[in-house]
């Protein structure tokens, strides 16, 4: 995903947003003129409207798509945030959210609960993980498949009956189903749980310490994921999900990333002597050596996301 910026020729600092914004969903031409590393030491893609405002795109995400300078892009606003940065995702090669494309079953595993954890490829031979509902086609055989979004170059496809949306998110941890683990895409492990017969994955290196049995009711919080199914995050027993603590700041301190707009952090050590990092919202109201009580929002990743209180 890329963004829009207005770029300043003396500084070479990203310095304003446009005036006139863009829809969510509306289609745009870009003209690609260059790639360039910016202050930040990232490569990226310029582009051009035609009243010559700047886009990025950061080239690391999009290198298999063949842009070349000098060519017309066409890209889809993502969205608009609140301090009027847009988010653009150019349109992939092949794929186009929305539409339906055929996928080669390569790996189709069994769990209790009769959904069936695989590995899918296309055309490009690229590997994908889904879940399907009991009753899918062999190995072997090809399926037609929903792409459910493109973002960051990334392909989501989905078994086109299943859907995050359909049921709420729920706000508060959940008990859900352990089914197993399972080698999906580029063999990573995932951990596949049920909740309300709809099946959520956990990637196994996000949570090392979790290391449950078949069977067995697994204490976590759920997201939807960008492929149509749900994200599960155990609850870290030694973090449960809001658990209130007074912690020591170690250091506070700003990043100004072009990609995420300028960030504000907290480095903190708990009761423990754990050390976690902390997104707030200023850090002028902290001071390194002084206690703050923080409660713990959720979990990313595996790691545990601490709020402000």
């Amino acid at each position: 995903m890329g963004f829009f910026l207005i770029w300043s020729p003396k500084t070479s600092d990203p310095i304003a947003m446009s005036t006139t914004l863009p829809q969510k969903g509306q289609k745009i031409k870009l003209k690609l003129i260059r790639e360039s590393i910016l202050p930040d030491n990232r490569n990226y893609y310029v582009l051009v409207d035609k009243q010559q405002q700047r886009f990025l795109l950061p080239v690391d995400f999009y290198r298999s798509y063949g842009l070349k300078p000098g060519t017309t892009v066409d890209v889809v606003v993502d969205h608009v945030n609140c301090n009027g940065r847009i988010f653009i995702e150019p349109e992939h090669p092949r794929y186009k959210a929305g539409s339906m494309a055929r996928f080669m079953i390569e790996t189709l595993y069994t769990s209790p609960s009769g959904f069936m954890p695989a590995v899918v490829t296309d055309a490009g031979d690229l590997e994908y993980g889904i879940v399907f509902p009991p009753g899918p086609p062999p190995p072997g055989k090809g399926v037609l498949l929903n792409i459910r979004t493109v973002s960051k170059g990334v392909v989501y496809p989905e078994w086109p009956a299943a859907s995050s949306e359909k049921m709420k998110v729920p706000e508060f941890p959940v008990m859900a189903n352990y089914q197993g683990t399972y080698c999906l895409q580029n063999e990573e492990k995932h951990h596949l749980l049920i909740f309300n017969h709809i099946p959520a994955l956990v990637k196994a290196d996000h949570s090392p310490w979790f290391n449950p049995i078949a069977g067995t009711e697994i204490e976590c919080l759920l997201y939807g994921n960008k492929n149509g199914t749900w994200r599960a995050e155990p609850v870290n027993p030694a973090y449960p999900f809001g658990l209130r603590m007074t912690m020591e700041v170690i250091r506070a301190y700003a990043i100004d990333d072009l990609m995420r707009g300028l960030k504000q952090w907290i480095d903190v050590k708990d009761e423990s002597g754990r050390a976690h990092t902390i997104l707030v919202g200023a850090v002028s109201r902290y001071e390194s050596g002084q206690m703050y009580p923080f409660r713990v929002s959720g979990y990313r990743k595996g790691r545990v996301v601490w709020e402000e209180y």
